[in-house]
């Protein structure tokens, strides 16, 4: 995403929850409504992979998305906003 400008809030919020959950907060960004309201938080316990990920060409491309190494699924056209793509060519 990109940088933010300015800041016109700013607050710090502290989410209890039991051990071994994973909390994550509601970031989508989208251009149209429903728009992230930031009070949803998405909790979970039991994590597990997609059963299969394909990008439009059919390539298998679930190896890139089976752990956090910071390697990615690449093949896609740029749009004009930094930070957002299309899986079309």
């Amino acid at each position: 995403m990109e940088e933010i400008n300015y800041i016109d809030q700013l607050r710090l919020v502290a989410i209890d929850h039991p051990e071994g959950t994973e909390v994550y907060p509601d970031e989508r960004f989208l251009s149209e409504k429903p728009f992230a309201s930031g009070e949803q938080i998405i909790a979970s316990r039991e994590t597990h992979l997609p059963a299969g990920a394909w990008n439009d060409n059919g390539e298998d491309v679930l190896p890139l998305l089976a752990k956090s190494d910071h390697k990615y699924v690449r093949d896609f056209k740029n749009l004009g906003y930094a930070g957002l793509q299309t899986g079309t060519r």
